[in-house]
């Protein structure tokens, strides 16, 4: 039940992404058929899609330049709704548990509520603003940004988003950091959806700005969290660490094209290359290909000092091979090819990289010549 219901939500939110919100509303209107006739959101159900059609029809009669902005509006509306029927849902299907309030005194209690309840109440979000204020908040109090955040991946609140930014100002430095770990996360994985909620986007900007150090602390944080991402689980680590690091991971891949990344990162070259760098150390080079003179020192700086492994040298033969030494591009590979157990494994690395060393001028004909050779060790 609970995997029908992921699906579905991805669903929706592919559709809302492309603002295709016809094919959404046609998972809400499973959704609400399912709460049943008395269900709160008809009224909304009917608003939006009366507004999309609308829209639709005025597009095709009219050359009106404001419908994309009207557009985007209507599909911010259409996501709260799906938030709001989607968090009902779950509470209905027993995937959430109804929570009826916690123990301030308890680490375990607050965790718990503010980890899993998906209707918080006014006095939560007042408790939550409190904490914000002490230069010393309780235990229970500093892990509420964490527990928010993990509430907040499942279930989606312009809301609750919106004061957990808040928390990036909070008196103690403790709670700010958990608090920007969190959103910086969040930012990240909700990339597409908060194109259409310009309030998160604004409050997240504001704040920045309001530090006064051009979101340099925030990117320390940010390449932080990238680095991380290379540290090993031992083999006996729990279900719940795996996840984590999966979540982790799939933040990664995601990153390069997203909002927060143009604004932490791009216009500036040194952070550019620190992440760069930092996608290299965790095994991932797809932010080399745009910094290849700074890699390729960086590269051999990495060999020089004995970090000779094969996808270094793979990195590096790239480097070489794009300014046109195809021999000791060839010789770097044939290093790499002599660290590795197989050609399977070799091929495992080198092959991904076809496509954007033929985007960049090699031609194919020469990668199959390379690859060819490189067969045997």
């Amino acid at each position: 039940m609970a995997r029908d219901l992921d699906e579905q939500l991805t669903t929706v939110e592919r559709a809302l992404a492309e603002r295709m919100i016809e094919h959404a509303l046609i998972v809400v209107r499973t959704w609400l058929n399912e709460l049943g006739e008395n269900n709160p959101y008809e009224e909304a159900f009917v608003h939006i899609q009366k507004r999309y059609n609308d829209l639709f029809a005025e597009w095709l009669s009219v050359d009106d330049n404001t419908i994309d902005e009207q557009l985007n509006i209507l599909t911010g509306d259409t996501y709260r709704l799906v938030d709001a029927a989607y968090a009902d849902i779950r509470l209905l299907r027993g995937l959430t548990p109804s929570m009826h309030g916690y123990n301030k005194e308890s680490l375990e209690s607050v965790a718990n509520y503010f980890f899993h309840c998906v209707r918080l109440q006014p006095q939560d979000l007042k408790w939550l603003r409190e904490a914000y204020d002490k230069a010393e908040p309780a235990d229970t109090e500093l892990v509420l940004p964490v527990a928010l955040s993990y509430n907040l991946r499942s279930c989606f609140s312009e809301e609750v988003f919106l004061l957990l930014i808040e928390g990036l100002e909070a008196r103690n430095a403790d709670m700010a950091q958990h608090a920007l770990v969190a959103v910086i996360k969040l930012l990240i994985q909700y990339d597409r959806r908060i194109d259409f909620f310009p309030s998160v986007r604004k409050a997240f900007v504001d704040t920045l700005q309001r530090k006064g150090d051009d979101g340099q602390y925030a990117f320390e944080i940010l390449w932080g969290l990238v680095r991380a991402t290379h540290i090993k689980l031992p083999l006996m680590a729990g279900e719940q660490l795996k996840e984590e690091q999966d979540y982790s991971d799939m933040l990664v891949r995601l990153l390069p094209d997203t909002w927060l990344y143009e604004l932490l990162v791009l216009d500036d070259i040194r952070r550019e290359h620190m992440l760069a760098t930092a996608y290299l150390e965790i095994g991932r080079n797809e932010l080399i290909w745009d910094h290849l003179d700074f890699v390729e020192l960086w590269l051999k700086d990495q060999l020089r000092e004995g970090n000779r492994s094969a996808y270094y040298y793979i990195n590096y033969g790239h480097c070489v091979l794009l300014r046109g030494d195809r021999m000791m591009a060839f010789e770097l590979y044939k290093q790499a090819r002599q660290r590795c157990a197989s050609s399977r494994e070799f091929y495992a690395l080198f092959r991904p990289d076809r496509r954007a060393l033929v985007d960049r001028g090699v031609p194919l004909e020469q990668i199959y010549l390379i690859e060819d050779k490189l067969i045997k060790p």
